[in-house]
C-alpha cells in the first residue's frame, strides 16, 4: 500500500513538473519559445497615420484693442504698458482697458509748450523791434520830405540868380527828391518785410500749437478704452503674451483683443520632420486639457511655408492653424489643446508594430514559418508612430517576433520573389501618388470654400457665450 501511494505521488509530481515545463516552454500559439521571446500576430484592419501636436485655442475672429494711432507721426516709436486689466474681464464699449507709459509724450508736450512760449516771446520782441524800426523810418521820411521842400523853395527863388546858381539849386533839388523816393520805397519794403516776418513767426506758432493739440489728444489716447463690448484677451505672439511692461510700437500697436467666442481655432506648431505630411483640409481630432472627456473635430486651414525656431527649442517648427467645427460654451482662448491630424487612413491592410521590423540591407521581420523562426524579408508601406503596413512578406494571423532571445544571424533568411516585391513597391507608389493628388485637390476645394478670418481693428460686435 505504501509502495502504491509512493508511486502515485511520484507520478503526480512528474506530471506537475512536466506541466510547468510545458507552460514555460510554449507560448499561447503553441510554438516553442526561448526565454524572453515575445510574439504577436499579423493583424488586418484599418491603419491611421496621424501627426500629433500640442496647440492653444484662439478666437478665429476678433476685434483688436489698439494703442494710439498717431505715435509714429509724433516721433514716438515705442512705449510700454503700465497697467492692463485682468485677462478674461468682460467690458462694454468705452470701458477702461489699459494705461500706457506717458513719459515720452509728456516730455514732448513740455518741449512743445516751451517752444510755443519762446515763439510768443519772439513775436512780442519782433513787434517791438518792427514798431521802433518803422518809427525811425517814418521820421527819416518826414525829415527828408522837409529837405525836399526846402530844395524846392531854393530852386524857385534862384530863377533870378546866375545860371550857375540855378543849376546848383536844380542838382540839390533832384538829389533831395531821389533820396526821398528811395527812403519812401525803403519804408514800404521794410513794412512788407516786417509783415512777412510776423506772418512767418505766427505760422510757426500755429504749427507748434497744432502739434501741442495733437500731443494732448495723443496723451489722452494713452488711456486705452474698449472699442466694442466683449471679453478682454491678452495678445499672444512667438515671444509670449503682452501684459504690463510689454512694448507697444507704431508697427504693432495692439494692446489686447476682444475675441468672438463663437468660432475657435487651435494654433499649433508641427516639427519640421512631420510638416510634409500636413496639408490644408485634413481632418483633426481635438481635445482640450481642461476638459479631457470632451472631443472636438476640426480641419487644417493654414500651413506655414516658412519655419521658425521657438524659444527653448532646438528644432525648427511650422505654424499650423486648425479650425474647430464645433462650438462649445466651455471653450476659452489660451486653453491648451491636443491635436491629432489625420494624415491618411488605410482600410483593411496588414500591419505590425514598428518594434517587429529589423534592417540589414533590406527590412525583415522574424516570422514563424512551419513552427520555426526565420528572417522574412518584407515590403514596408505607410507607417504611423506605432505600427506600419506590410505590403508583402507575411500573411494574416502569422506569428511574428517582437523580441527574439536567440542569435538572429543564425536564422535562415527568406527573400521575397522579385516579381512579388516589384509589384508591391509599384502598388505603393501608385497609391501614394493617387493619395497625394487627392490631398491637393481637397486642399484647393477647402481654400475655395473657407472664408478668411476677420481681424478688425475698427470695432464691431463680439459674441460672448456664457
Amino acid at each position: 500500500m505504501n509502495t502504491l501511494v509512493k508511486n502515485l505521488l511520484w507520478v503526480l509530481a512528474s506530471a506537475l513538473v512536466f506541466w510547468l515545463i510545458y507552460s514555460l516552454a510554449f507560448d499561447r500559439s503553441g510554438s516553442l519559445s526561448g526565454e524572453g521571446d515575445v510574439k504577436v500576430r499579423v493583424e488586418r484592419s484599418a491603419l491611421e497615420v496621424q501627426v500629433r501636436a500640442t496647440g492653444e485655442l484662439q478666437a478665429r475672429n476678433s476685434v483688436k484693442i489698439s494703442g494710439p494711432s498717431g505715435m509714429r507721426t509724433a516721433g514716438i516709436f515705442r512705449t510700454t504698458i503700465s497697467d492692463l486689466i485682468a485677462e478674461g474681464t468682460v467690458v462694454e464699449e468705452g470701458d477702461y482697458v489699459a494705461t500706457l507709459d506717458r513719459s515720452e509724450v509728456t516730455h514732448q508736450i513740455q518741449a512743445t509748450e516751451a517752444e510755443i512760449e519762446r515763439i510768443n516771446n519772439q513775436l512780442v520782441q519782433l513787434r517791438i523791434d518792427t514798431a521802433l524800426e518803422m518809427q525811425s523810418l517814418r521820421d527819416q521820411l518826414i525829415n527828408q520830405r522837409s529837405v525836399l521842400e526846402e530844395r524846392e523853395i531854393q530852386l524857385s527863388q534862384s530863377k533870378y540868380e546866375p545860371q550857375m546858381t540855378i543849376r546848383q539849386a536844380e542838382i540839390d533839388f533832384q538829389r533831395a527828391e531821389r533820396t526821398y523816393n528811395q527812403q519812401k520805397s525803403n519804408y514800404f519794403l521794410k513794412q512788407e518785410q516786417a509783415v512777412a516776418r510776423i506772418a512767418e513767426v505766427r505760422s510757426t506758432h500755429r504749427q507748434e500749437q497744432m502739434k501741442l493739440d495733437n500731443l494732448n489728444k495723443l496723451a489722452e489716447e494713452f488711456t486705452v478704452r474698449s472699442p466694442a463690448p466683449g471679453m478682454v484677451i491678452y495678445q499672444r505672439s512667438w515671444s509670449g503674451r503682452k501684459g504690463p511692461g510689454s512694448e507697444i510700437t507704431p508697427w504693432d500697436p495692439t494692446v489686447a483683443e476682444l475675441p468672438d467666442l463663437s468660432e475657435f481655432i487651435s494654433r499649433t506648431f508641427v516639427n519640421e520632420i512631420d510638416i510634409s505630411k500636413v496639408s490644408v483640409g485634413q481632418d483633426v481630432e481635438i481635445t482640450v486639457d481642461a476638459f479631457p472627456e470632451n472631443t472636438y473635430t476640426g480641419r487644417v486651414t493654414e500651413v506655414a511655408n516658412i519655419g521658425q525656431q521657438l524659444r527653448n527649442q532646438d528644432a525648427r517648427v511650422f505654424e499650423v492653424t486648425i479650425l474647430l467645427n464645433d462650438s462649445d460654451s466651455l471653450l476659452r482662448p489660451a486653453m491648451t489643446t491636443g491635436n491629432r491630424i489625420l494624415v491618411d487612413r488605410f482600410e483593411e491592410v496588414l500591419h505590425l508594430p514598428l518594434e517587429a521590423v529589423h534592417r540589414d540591407t533590406v527590412p525583415y521581420v522574424i516570422a514563424e514559418v512551419d513552427g520555426r523562426p526565420v528572417r522574412q524579408e518584407v515590403v514596408m508601406g505607410a507607417a504611423n508612430n506605432i505600427r506600419f503596413a506590410v505590403a508583402a512578406g507575411v500573411r494574416e494571423d502569422q506569428s511574428v517576433y517582437l523580441a527574439y532571445s536567440g542569435d538572429k544571424s543564425d536564422l535562415p533568411f527568406v527573400e521575397l520573389e522579385r516579381e512579388t516585391k516589384e509589384k508591391a513597391l509599384q502598388d505603393i507608389r501608385e497609391d501614394r501618388a493617387a493619395r497625394e493628388e487627392k490631398r491637393r485637390q481637397r486642399s484647393r476645394e477647402f481654400r475655395d470654400e473657407t472664408p478668411a478670418p476677420r481681424r478688425s481693428s475698427n470695432g464691431g460686435s463680439v459674441i460672448i457665450i456664457n
